[in-house]
């Protein structure tokens, strides 16, 4: 009985001491918080406390213990244990901060998950890093009007609300609206929130011809910060004056100085996207031919592919590769010394090759998507090894591993490229900028070889033996693909994460059943 009451006063304890750590958290204390949490035992954590102890993980800035804390929960490999709605949000979520943005989605456009207030606004950021901000509108929305939320939540959901109006519809007057709506919030005169709300208003005015108003904004948030300052409000605020200023005198010259300036300062604080868009708006509106290309080629989103064609393709024709110097912040020379054909993943000369498809190949490629941002080491992963599951503590050494066989390679092959490793994520760079990258045109590239790796061709057998309509067992699994029952699941849950199968029940009596979407695949 003793130990009993020890253990719920312990339980208790954990749970006032989160409550107390969430409360910190809103009035800003984010390395306190930090701090904290790290000195938490995981295992002295009780289980309906987690979710709350992920949650503050992921937005104290370490969402890794968040992962730490829940992997054993929503990826039981023996389906035991069952991850509930909120649980399943905050991994995600977790997800999302580490970059395995595929895996997030899954978990987040799923019917457990669905309609969760938290997880719309975890949706909408998975669009919005995407550049595919009009789609993250109607989430935002409908996460604002949730009866549920805080005034904290509703506040900074308003000014993200705000932020896709504004770069996605174009819809100025609605992000105006929605940031008096914000003000009225009793944490708007928080510093940094009320700089947030002048910031994004003043976009809304100068991008929307309220020139003078927006200036003024500027102007006003200006004075108040202080001089020289390299934060992210900082860079934001002298990235529009100097838009404000284009729009004024029309002097190219000093606003691309000024913008390539901005994405510096955005890089150097590790705000890569926002250098994009610096670099995206500063190329269009001077007309910046060779920045227009190169931002193309080197960007792997969609959406803002579309964008490009549909403001800029009349400016430019598209060749069918670009060549990419690590080293060099426009166009390389045709006759550099060093060259790799990704499409093959050998060298120029003929002298060194890497297997085409191969692990390394893919590697050097996907590093070779996104000139601009570096790449977390989650999407490394998700990239490299569809299918699998980013687990917190195997899947870091598996990247580890990776990345010393292809810096192995490089060094034999004597080519100054290395991979390096800035704010937690991972980018090629040369020290000789006479290395280039034949990079082929986006439009060209196949899609992620999804269908050839390993667990699609055991799923491929298991679909040919008990067909579409049947259930099956993970055990039936097992002893049809001669694998152990462990291996079974793991292939098993592959498939549900890429939306090839679905489970009933949980535990040893699942059963599982092939999609309509596992079938248009082995058709193809």
């Amino acid at each position: 009985m003793a130990l009993l009451y020890n253990l719920a006063m312990s339980a208790s304890n954990i749970h006032e001491r989160l409550l107390a750590l969430r409360d910190e958290l809103n009035r800003g204390s984010l390395v306190l918080v930090r701090r904290k949490l790290l000195g938490l035992r995981l295992g002295a954590i009780p289980r309906r406390d987690l979710w709350l102890a992920a949650s503050l993980a992921q937005r104290s800035g370490v969402p890794e213990l968040g992962l730490r804390m829940l992997y054993p929960i929503v990826r039981d490999p023996e389906g035991i244990q069952v991850a509930d709605a909120r649980e399943l949000t905050e991994y995600a979520g977790c997800l999302v901060d580490r970059g395995a943005l595929r895996e997030a989605a899954s978990l987040l456009n799923s019917a457990k998950v669905g309609q969760v207030p938290k997880a719309m606004r975890f949706r909408a950021l998975l669009l919005m890093r995407a550049w595919d901000w009009s789609a993250a509108v109607p989430l935002l929305k409908r996460y604002v009007e949730s009866s549920s939320l805080n005034e904290l939540e509703n506040l900074k959901g308003r000014l993200l609300l705000a932020a896709a109006l504004i770069h996605g519809p174009g819809d100025f007057e609605g992000a105006i609206k929605c940031l008096d709506q914000a003000e009225s919030h009793p944490s708007a005169s928080v510093t940094h929130n009320r700089f947030g709300i002048l910031q994004t208003r003043a976009q809304a005015e100068l991008l929307g011809h309220q020139h003078a108003a927006g200036v003024s904004r500027l102007r006003k948030l200006e004075a108040e910060l202080s001089p020289g300052g390299r934060t992210f409000i900082h860079v934001r605020m002298r990235e529009f004056l100097a838009l404000a200023e284009f729009w004024k005198d029309g002097n190219t010259r000093l606003f691309r100085r000024q913008s390539l300036q901005a994405a510096r300062d955005f890089e150097q604080i590790g705000h890569f996207e926002f250098a994009r868009a610096a670099l995206y708006r500063c190329a269009r509106l001077t007309q910046d031919l060779p920045l227009l290309l190169k931002l193309f080629f080197g960007t792997p989103h969609e959406a803002f592919r579309r964008r490009w064609s549909a403001e800029c393709e009349s400016l430019v024709s598209l060749p069918d590769e670009f060549l990419w110097s690590p080293a060099s912040s426009g166009r390389a020379p045709a006759n550099s010394k060093w060259q790799i054909e990704l499409r093959g993943g050998g060298t120029a000369d003929s002298k060194h090759y890497l297997k085409s498809g191969q692990l390394l190949h893919r590697l050097l490629s996907v590093l070779s998507q996104d000139f601009f941002c570096p790449h977390a080491e989650a999407e490394l992963f998700e990239k490299l090894y569809p299918g699998e599951y980013y687990h917190p503590a195997t899947s870091p050494l598996k990247m580890r591993q990776a990345f010393f066989r292809l810096r192995q390679w490089l060094s034999r092959a004597g080519i100054p490229l290395e991979i390096e490793a800035i704010h937690g994520a991972f980018r090629l760079a040369a020290t000789d900028p006479a290395v280039v990258l034949r990079v082929p045109s986006p439009r060209q590239q196949p899609g992620a070889a999804l269908l050839a790796s390993t667990y699609v061709r055991k799923l491929d057998r298991l679909l040919a033996a008990v067909g579409p309509e049947r259930h099956f067992s993970a055990r039936e699994a097992s002893r049809i693909l001669r694998i152990s029952n462990r291996s079974a699941r793991r292939t098993l849950e592959k498939g549900i994460g890429s939306a090839l199968l679905n489970r009933s029940g949980a535990g040893p009596a699942a059963v599982y059943r092939f999609t309509k979407s596992s079938e248009q695949s082995r058709s193809r």
